[in-house]
């Protein structure tokens, strides 16, 4: 056979299979600009933006229902109880109460009653997330707060997750984070908080539904393990 005549069935072949690629093609930009056919489960598509120069894609832009506020809810329950963001811890004797309700002080103001009464007593916490003054005066110069505002609901909110975020929050609201895991974690900043698993506690190894403090200067977990996981298990959305 001669080469022109090898040519020219390998030209005569490629015209055969080429509506059939070009079918294949057109199906793939279609499934790429969102029709039909989709994207296999656990693969992310892109999402086509149209512009007046080349076409260019983003990830899809995510709409998650995650939110600290449950667990803030329970933590509060667990450490201050009825009198939420006015919260003395009980240790502090009601004559050596500040002047006015811890949510009308100032957060310096805060940290100057707790500076002045700490040598007296074996704990200063306050508020509905009981800081204690060291603890408080760490957040404020990380730059959570300022000495300034108002020791308000909402400030005492935004230090509270700050110490949430610092136990992995953000791992456990993206699920990089196991919930009895991220439970623990929190249960080590908050002793009102009970622990979710079997764990070597401050003290001793604690069981499910004993605080991580247990038997140290009497603490208790003071909500259920069902209110707890449920808090953590709403949160996440």
């Amino acid at each position: 056979m001669s080469k022109r005549r090898k040519i020219g069935i390998a030209l005569a072949g490629w015209a055969a299979i080429m509506p059939f690629l070009q079918r294949i093609s057109n199906a793939a930009a279609t499934r790429a600009r969102g029709g039909g056919g989709g994207v296999p489960p656990g693969v992310m598509a892109y999402r086509e933006i149209e512009t007046r120069g080349p076409i260019t894609y983003t990830w899809p832009t995510v709409t998650a229902k995650a939110s600290a506020a449950p667990i803030l809810k329970a933590i509060r329950k667990a450490e201050a109880g009825p009198a939420g963001y006015d919260a003395i811890n009980y240790l502090v004797p009601r004559a050596r109460y500040p002047d006015e309700p811890p949510s009308q002080l100032t957060v310096g103001e805060v940290l100057d009653w707790q500076d002045r009464i700490d040598r007296f007593q074996n704990s200063e916490a306050v508020g509905a997330y009981q800081f204690m003054e060291d603890t408080l005066r760490r957040l404020v110069r990380a730059g959570h707060a300022s000495r300034g505002e108002r020791f308000s609901a909402a400030v005492q909110d935004r230090l509270a997750v700050a110490l949430l975020n610092e136990a992995g929050l953000q791992d456990y609201l993206g699920g990089r984070t196991e919930l009895k895991e991220f439970a623990t974690a929190a249960a080590r900043v908050w002793a009102g908080l009970p622990v979710l698993t079997g764990t070597q506690g401050s003290q001793r190894y604690v069981l499910p539904g004993e605080s991580y403090y247990a038997t140290l200067a009497g603490n208790k977990a003071r909500i259920s393990t069902t209110e707890y996981r449920a808090a953590l298990e709403e949160a996440r959305g």
